[in-house]
C-alpha cells in the first residue's frame, strides 16, 4: 500500500487506508490497520487523524539504518557465545565460523579496553560487550584481558605498554645482529669493570689489615712493652717506611739535610 502512495503528499483517513489495503471500511477493517501502522511506523507518520506516507528516500534510509543495527546485535551476539564458550562459560552453540571483519572490530573495542582502559574513545561499547558476556571479574579492563587470553589474542606475560604505545618488537636482521653485538660488548664491560672492583676492593682490604697492625705496633712502643727481635725487625721496617716517605716530600734542596739526620740517628 505504501508503495502506491509513496508519492502522493496528501494525508489519508484511517477509514481511506482501510479501504485501499483491505476493500472494506467495517470497524474491524479500521483496527486490523490501526494496529499494523503502530507496530511499523517506517512508512507512515500520523498528523491529527490523517496518516501521510514518508518518502521514499526516507524510507529507504530508515531500512539501511535498521539492517545495520541488526547486522551489529548479530555479530555482538556472535561475539559473546565465541567468548562464553572460551572462557568456558555454559555456552550451548558457540559459532564455528570464522572472525569477519565485523567480529574484529567488536574484537578491537575489547582490546583498546584492556590496553587502553574505560576512557579510550575506540573502547566504546566494549564495556556493555563485557557485561554482556556474564562472567565476573575484578574490573573491566582485567575481564577484557582475561576475554583475549581464553580467545588466543593475548599471551600471558602480555606487554599491554608495548601495544598501548605501538613499540616494534620485531626489527630486521640487521638491527638485531647489531643489538646483539651491542650486548655482548657491555657485557664484556661489564665484566671487566666487576673484576677490577674486586682487586680494588681486595687491595682496600689489605691495606686496612696492614693499618690496623700499624696500629697495634704504635700502640705497643708507646705503652713501653718489651721489644723482642721480632718486634724490632717491625720497628726498623717502619723506620724505613717513615725515611721513604719524608724522601718523598722533600724537596731536592733539604736532601743531604735529611741524609745526615738520617746518619745522625742510626748512628
Amino acid at each position: 500500500m505504501w508503495s502506491l502512495l509513496a508519492e502522493e503528499d496528501e494525508g489519508y483517513s484511517l477509514e481511506r487506508l482501510a479501504s485501499l489495503a483491505l476493500g472494506r471500511e467495517d470497524g474491524e477493517a479500521r483496527a486490523a490497520v490501526l494496529r499494523a501502522l503502530l507496530e511499523n511506523r517506517i512508512y507512515f507518520q500520523r498528523k491529527d487523524d490523517l496518516w501521510y506516507p514518508r518518502k521514499r528516500e526516507t524510507v529507504d534510509e530508515t531500512l539501511r539504518q535498521r539492517r545495520r543495527e541488526e547486522e551489529r546485535a548479530r555479530v555482538r551476539d556472535r561475539f559473546l557465545r565465541r567468548a562464553r564458550a572460551a572462557l568456558g562459560a555454559r555456552e550451548i552453540d558457540p559459532p564455528s565460523e570464522p572472525w569477519d571483519e565485523a567480529e574484529e572490530a567488536v574484537w578491537r573495542s575489547v582490546e583498546t579496553l584492556a590496553v587502553s582502559g574505560q576512557s579510550a574513545p575506540a573502547a566504546r561499547g566494549a564495556l556493555e560487550l563485557i557485561n554482556g558476556v556474564g562472567v565476573p571479574f575484578l574490573t573491566p579492563e582485567h575481564a577484557a584481558f582475561e576475554i583475549g587470553l581464553a580467545l588466543g589474542r593475548f599471551a600471558r606475560d602480555e606487554n599491554l605498554f608495548l601495544r598501548r604505545y605501538g613499540l616494534r618488537v620485531e626489527f630486521p636482521m640487521e638491527v638485531s645482529e647489531a643489538a646483539r653485538r651491542s650486548a655482548r660488548l657491555l657485557a664484556d664491560l661489564i665484566s671487566r669493570e666487576t673484576e677490577s672492583l674486586r682487586r680494588d676492593l681486595r687491595e682496600e682490604a689489605r691495606l686496612q689489615d696492614v693499618g690496623e697492625l700499624d696500629g697495634r705496633r704504635a700502640d705497643r712502643r708507646r705503652s713501653g712493652a718489651h721489644l723482642g727481635p721480632r718486634d724490632l725487625v717491625f720497628r726498623a721496617v717502619d723506620d724505613a717506611r717513615q725515611i721513604g716517605a719524608q724522601l718523598a716530600r722533600a724537596p731536592r734542596r733539604d736532601l743531604d739535610g735529611l741524609g745526615r739526620e738520617v746518619r745522625l740517628g742510626v748512628g
